[in-house]
């Protein structure tokens, strides 16, 4: 298991590679907070898959 940031999931999310995470450390958990700030920031549009 691996915590994530945002950095991380929105440059997966850009290149369409997240399943890497998910492949190299199993199970992804993404703070409350990581995700409110990816869903309504910036990132959001190549983010839509978190």
């Amino acid at each position: 298991m691996i915590v994530s940031n945002s950095s991380p999931l929105i440059v997966f999310s850009k290149i369409n590679r997240l399943s890497l995470l998910e492949k190299m450390f199993g199970e992804v958990y993404i703070p409350k907070a990581v995700f409110e700030e990816v869903t309504r920031g910036r990132g959001y549009n190549s983010c839509k898959r978190i």
